[in-house]
């Protein structure tokens, strides 16, 4: 490919906002009148994980001989079967593989090439429709941590999340199943997996962080464009300062024109955000497990995303809202040094 001057990346960018804004914002229009409070939450967030031991998130290290390796599929499907059996949500594997809905694939777990792969995005798990018939795929490499990617899947899987969706349930149904996946974490500490529970909510802090930041640029440059139409480091340093822009300009350039992720990103960003404010919920009050369950059954229903926040306890995009959200990042920091100290 060639390689693209920062002037280049820059119209190709203006271009691409001027010329398919329609087709790629239509889904997330809803949101853009509350952009600033959303932004800002974005940015709020950023600040507020650099602040916490930055070197480990920008740049995250497993342990892999301090893993637990699992005894066969069987302990991965027990540990998610009793998970959701204690929250009062039945899951049954047999009958998901039997009908062809679960999917499971096998990595070798005693070839060294398969390990150092759950960062590189090749472990990990996808839910949807082919011909007709709703199906989960799930990466098995062998680990205890595996069953964390069977429960987060389980999470889309029980609110019918097959491909049926808006933007706005996009984002419900992750953040709903990254909630199920850090309840999952402590479920794994709780059962004597410390060491792995503690690394898949590490793993939701450090991805939050880099969504974050990639949202954070592109929301920078949509409401650039939005206000001036155009994208230029004059108004980006009048209205944003800080960041470099040319650095910006090379992020979002790969994001949204070279891997295609930009709805991914930011979505991502919001969702995590929303998944460790209903973690925290959850852990101050068991019986906001309910609220989740009513969540689940009424998002494919026609609600507003407005209607299905409000269930959880968000009552719109403000800031007031915004900063229910970054409080519930202090809990789930101290938390994590908490475990950090008797794991890491």
């Amino acid at each position: 490919m060639e390689k693209k001057s920062p002037e280049e990346k820059q119209q190709i960018l203006v271009n691409y906002f001027k010329t398919t804004y329609d087709y790629n914002f239509d889904k997330i229009s809803q949101f853009m009148e509350y952009a600033w409070p959303i932004y800002n939450m974005v940015q709020s967030s950023t600040q507020y994980w650099n602040g916490f031991n930055s070197s480990s998130i920008s740049k995250f290290d497993i342990e892999w001989e301090k893993l637990a390796r699992s005894k066969d599929f069987i302990q991965s499907q027990e540990l998610v079967e009793d998970f959701y059996r204690e929250l009062g949500i039945d899951v049954n594997f047999d009958e998901l593989m039997k009908d062809g809905t679960l999917d499971i694939k096998f990595f070798d777990k005693n070839d060294p090439d398969n390990n150092n792969n759950y960062l590189a995005g090749n472990f990990q798990g996808s839910i949807g429709i082919s011909n007709y018939h709703p199906y989960i795929e799930v990466m098995d490499q062998g680990f205890v941590l595996d069953a964390s990617v069977y429960a987060h899947e389980i999470g889309h899987y029980i609110n019918e999340n097959f491909g049926r969706d808006t933007f706005g349930r996009e984002l419900l149904t992750e953040s709903v199943a990254h909630f199920f996946e850090l309840l999952f974490a402590d479920y794994l500490c709780e059962s004597g997996y410390e060491y792995d529970g503690t690394i898949s909510k590490r793993l939701v802090q450090y991805t939050l962080y880099h969504c974050s930041w990639d949202a954070l640029y592109i929301f920078r440059l949509f409401i650039l464009f939005l206000k001036y139409n155009d994208i230029n480091e004059e108004k980006y340093n009048e209205d944003f300062g800080g960041t470099l822009f040319n650095d910006v300009i090379d992020r979002c350039y790969e994001v949204i024109i070279e891997k295609h992720t930009l709805r991914a990103r930011i979505k991502y960003s919001i969702a995590f955000s929303l998944s460790i404010y209903m973690y925290i919920k959850y852990k101050n009050d068991k019986e906001f497990i309910e609220a989740v369950k009513e969540l689940n059954d009424k998002m494919m229903k026609d609600y507003t995303i407005e209607e299905l926040l409000t269930i959880i306890g968000i009552t719109g995009f403000d800031n007031d809202n915004m900063k229910k959200i970054l409080v519930s990042f202090e809990s789930f920091k101290e938390m994590l040094i908490g475990y950090s100290k008797r794991s890491i």
